[in-house]
């Protein structure tokens, strides 16, 4: 709805296929401007790789306004501003931009440059705040470029941070029925059912089979289980997936 009230889609949806990654902005958005900052927007900020340590104390969250797809002459338009009294959140989203490192249609560099182009814009146009931006992507395509961008030197005066798609479909799995307004709980698991469709209910962690010595399992959603057995004793209680 919001992609087309700013004229991202035309009124007949006919350049939809074109503009997906600007309607999957505006719906997940869209419905997260709805929800109070205590149960939307600031546990998903809590979650952020961030280059430096964010004190969220410090940051006053209260009426943000979010702003879609500004455009700054010469850096461009950056997909959604989220202002409060004295910080400001750039987000770049992207959705379809590849699905995963090795597809041939992820240009890093060119992400790099974006994401260079929007810190000069937080900086020159937001001086008295605090800056901040943040790349919402699929972690096969965002954890690329996030790693790349932090050895370069961005405006050191805005703070850049990495979050998946993946970790926040976890992060509502979590959170979704425990707002005290039933209201944001149906905003919450709507939300939390998108990201499903959309393909971002991946992985989820390893686990052990305690009823049956030396052999683990791997669960993958709740779709399938890989088993296998192990021909040592692991003494480790956890593992990381990379």
């Amino acid at each position: 709805m919001i992609a087309e009230i700013k004229g991202k889609i035309t009124a007949t949806g006919s350049n939809l296929s074109q503009r997906s990654e600007d309607n999957f902005t505006g719906n997940f958005f869209g419905h997260l401007k709805y929800v109070c900052i205590e149960s939307g927007l600031k546990p998903i900020l809590n979650i952020v790789k961030f280059r430096e340590k964010v004190n969220f104390n410090e940051i006053l969250l209260k009426n943000p306004n979010y702003i879609f797809w500004k455009k700054y002459n010469e850096y461009g338009e950056i997909d959604l501003i989220i202002e409060t009294e004295n910080a400001v959140i750039g987000i770049e989203v992207k959705y379809l931009s590849g699905i995963s490192s090795d597809d041939d249609s992820i240009d890093i560099k060119a992400n790099q440059n974006q994401l260079n182009k929007y810190s000069k814009l937080l900086d020159l146009h937001f001086k008295e705040k605090i800056k901040i931006l943040i790349l919402f992507a699929p972690n096969a395509i965002g954890l690329p470029i996030y790693q790349k961008i932090l050895k370069l030197n961005l405006c050191q005066e805005v703070n850049v941070g990495f979050i998946s798609w993946e970790n926040i479909f976890n992060l509502l799995e979590n959170i979704t029925d425990k707002s005290n307004s039933k209201f944001e709980n149906e905003i919450l698991s709507d939300l939390l059912e998108y990201l499903k469709i959309k393909g971002f209910d991946k992985f989820k962690k390893f686990e052990s089979n305690k009823n049956i010595k030396n052999h683990y399992y791997f669960r993958y959603t709740h779709i399938f289980k890989i088993n296998w057995e192990i021909t040592s004793n692991i003494n480790r209680k956890y593992f990381n997936y990379g």
